[in-house]
């Protein structure tokens, strides 16, 4: 616009200019087209000498033959036209050029004159990244990819012999055409029903959602179809759109998508339950040929006539064989075989009944006689067997209870080894402090502790006096002198001594034991009691 309004500020100048010189003009001018277009070309190239433009590659067919480079480059709101000759790509073409790929493209602004296009003369063409277009849609594939939209196993399957079939594309393009003759071609025993929409522009996504819905709620609808014929990116662009992705796998009938050609590939043709490659494709797969299901049908019924024929064959071999037995031509003569072998059997049991009790009432005389005999023959045998056990029993017993009555008397003596006043009664004592705790050393009390002392007569109660740790004696050395004990009390002893199981003797009046266990003298009560040498305690007790 701003060149425009140049271009037309400056003729206005002009014929101002004119006029202030030749008079008021006669009207407005007249241009021919090229020489307009002309103009537009030197105005354009004279205030834009270079330019920088950056944008992504769109409408991009390859290299022409004769070298040079066609193709737009775009963002969110325009397109430009852009020219890349032979020579200058030669020089100035620095990366590969593919659809989507974000571009800097340096060049002059100019005006192909036979079209009245205007174009972009670029003599430089360097990579600026990915498109952002792109970008975001790979962002949001895979997006959708880890939701599990696109996961095969959520896919539903086609109908083998759909009724009807739903069609959401223009009804003004080669698309439905393109369809409706394959499909008559295939198979003309189908029904076709088209919800239209527009497939290109701005307004294309939402017109697309709501055909899709419209036509989605019929009941007689088995499978939908989304075509559009080939084109540019952005042609396709709306089919790139998220809500319309989304929608897809929603619908209550399953989707087959057939977007542009082979090469191109949309967003709706992931979340879809098939991708067909183009509309031709798309029908040849929603409907099976009538001559495959014919030649189907006449496979299948040449591999059921042949079983069928041997099952016949098979019946009717076993319905002969069945005509031609005996049984079907005299079936009387079947019967009167069977009452021919009853009546043999019935004589034979008649036979063999009359003359049976007789020989039975013969056997049991026979065995009646003998029975005593054999009786009187074995009854003393068994008396001398009766009598030789009778014998052998008594010596036995006698035995057994000889050998029960030793076992009993060394377990009694066992028991009674284990009894723990048998010991005190041996006259040992077991002494205790007040709290209960076995005395087993010297350092267990000081002068004043109270001890219990148990006999096997009762207890005696006393307090320490006075301890003595008394050394351990050698093998070799003397022997202390112990009080003379008197003659009752050696007379005592001496029974100990015969009487300890363990063959120890005691030569003092008492002694103490590691266990706590001390032996006293028989007869009265002494006042101090000493412990022997070599025993683990030491004390002199003072007896209440």
């Amino acid at each position: 616009m701003a060149a425009q309004d140049e271009l037309w500020f400056v003729d206005d100048g002009e014929e101002a200019a004119a006029s202030a010189v030749a008079g008021p003009p006669p009207g407005p001018r007249i241009y021919k087209v090229y020489e307009l277009a002309h103009l537009i070309r030197d105005t354009l190239e004279s205030r834009f000498p270079e330019v920088t433009v950056e944008g992504e590659v769109s409408g991009y067919r390859g290299v022409s033959q004769s070298g040079h480079h066609y193709f737009d480059i775009k963002d969110e709101s325009g397109t430009l036209s852009v020219a890349l000759f032979r020579g200058s790509a030669a020089r100035g073409l620095k990366t590969q050029l593919r659809m989507g790929d974000l571009v800097r493209v340096t060049g002059r602004v100019s005006v192909f004159e036979k079209s009245g296009r205007m174009q972009l003369i670029a003599t430089r063409v360097e990579p600026a990244g990915m498109g952002a277009l792109l970008a975001q849609l790979e962002k949001l594939k895979e997006q959708m990819r880890a939701e599990g939209l696109f996961d095969e196993a959520r896919k539903r399957a086609l109908p083998f012999l759909p009724r009807r079939i739903g069609v959401v594309t223009s009804p003004t393009g080669a698309v439905l055409r393109d369809i409706v003759t394959t499909l008559r071609r295939r198979n003309p025993y189908f029904s076709l029903l088209v919800s239209p929409a527009p497939m290109q522009g701005i307004t294309a996504a939402p017109a697309i959602i709501e055909a899709l819905r419209r036509i989605d709620a019929r009941e007689d609808v088995e499978v939908l179809i989304l075509a559009r014929g080939g084109g540019s990116m952005e042609d396709l662009w709306c089919f790139n759109d998220e809500a319309l992705a989304r929608l897809l796998p929603t619908l209550r009938h399953p989707v087959i998508t057939a977007v542009g050609h082979e090469t191109d590939t949309t967003l709706v043709d992931y979340t879809s339950d098939r991708r067909a490659a183009t509309p031709t494709a798309a029908a040849e797969l929603v409907l099976p040929a009538l001559a495959d299901l014919q030649q189907t049908l006449l496979a299948a019924g040449r591999r059921l006539r042949a079983p069928l024929a041997e099952a016949t064959l098979a019946c009717r071999r076993r319905l002969e064989r069945a005509a031609s037995s005996p049984l079907f031509r005299h079936p009387t003569s079947v019967v009167d075989d069977r009452r021919q072998v009853l009546d043999f059997v019935a004589h034979r049991i008649a036979v063999a009944f009359s003359g049976r009790p007789g020989t039975l009432r013969e056997a049991l005389a026979r065995t009646a006689a003998r029975l005593p005999v054999a009786l009187r023959a074995a009854l003393p045998a068994a008396r001398a067997r009766v009598t030789a056990a009778g014998g052998r029993l008594g010596p036995a017993a006698t035995a057994s209870l000889r050998e029960w009555r030793a076992t009993l008397t060394r377990l009694e003596a066992s028991v009674r080894l284990l009894d723990p006043t048998a010991v005190l009664r041996r006259g040992y004592t077991l002494t205790r402090l007040a709290d209960g705790t076995l005395l087993r050393s010297p350092g267990q009390v000081a002068p004043g502790t109270r001890l219990v002392t148990r006999t096997a007569a009762g207890d005696v109660h006393s307090i320490v006096s006075d301890t003595l740790s008394v050394p351990a004696l050698h093998p070799t050395g003397p022997v202390p002198t112990a009080p003379t004990p008197s003659p009752q009390g050696a007379e005592n002893d001496r029974q100990q001594e015969k009487t300890d199981l363990r063959g120890k003797s005691g030569g003092a009046r008492t002694a103490s034991r590691r266990d706590g266990k001390r032996q006293a003298a028989a007869g009265g009560t002494a006042q101090e009691v000493r412990a022997r040498p070599g025993a683990d305690q030491g004390l002199l007790f003072a007896l209440d």
